[in-house]
């Protein structure tokens, strides 16, 4: 980011990862800091993320690892339901209980699962915002209990809220990409 009114580029990466963990061991021990130029020179507005990660990857030595194939089936499946109980149908959906899911995750992704489903439930607000839908279209859609709340998580994930958000997605300047 910069502070005279330039780009600002906001790249997630899954915090499963090999990536995301090596790039934060990069920063370590610090929550937040200036990247380094090997990586800052792969980082442009106008690049594509496709190729972003690829060059990240290749400048840290990063080789992606799979997920056992029923977490995989569970968050695709958790991924694409927003209702309350997605855990639990994901689960059953691979033949797990929903307490070995969660352990699995755990395990494997080095995070909870409730982290990464509220991930994804921003991920469907902001796409939705992203398409000109409106602050409560964009909660429903994420599965959020209502504006209120999307209003509460964005603010503590991003430090801005929806509405400031979707402001910025919607700019011709800009773009979402998943």
């Amino acid at each position: 980011m910069t502070d005279e009114g330039g780009s600002v580029l906001l790249f997630y990466l899954e915090t499963h990862t090999p990536l995301a963990s090596s790039l934060l061991a990069l920063i370590a021990p610090a929550v937040a800091a200036v990247a380094p130029p090997s990586v800052t020179a792969l980082l442009s507005p106008e690049a594509q993320p496709d190729r972003i990660v690829a060059g990240l990857r290749e400048g840290l030595g990063v080789k992606e690892v799979k997920l056992d194939p029923r977490l995989e089936g569970a968050l695709l499946k958790a991924s694409e339901d927003p209702a309350p109980g997605a855990v639990a149908r994901a689960a059953r959906a691979v033949g797990l209980s929903p307490a070995r899911l969660r352990v699995l995750a755990q395990a494997q992704m080095q995070a909870p699962l409730s982290q990464w489903l509220l991930w994804r439930k921003l991920q469907r607000a902001g796409h939705e915002m992203a398409s000109g839908a409106g602050l409560v279209e964009a909660a429903i859609a994420g599965g959020f209990a209502d504006q209120a709340h999307l209003n509460r998580v964005t603010k503590r994930m991003f430090g801005v809220t929806p509405l400031q958000a979707s402001s910025v997605v919607r700019s011709a300047d800009n773009r979402f990409v998943q």
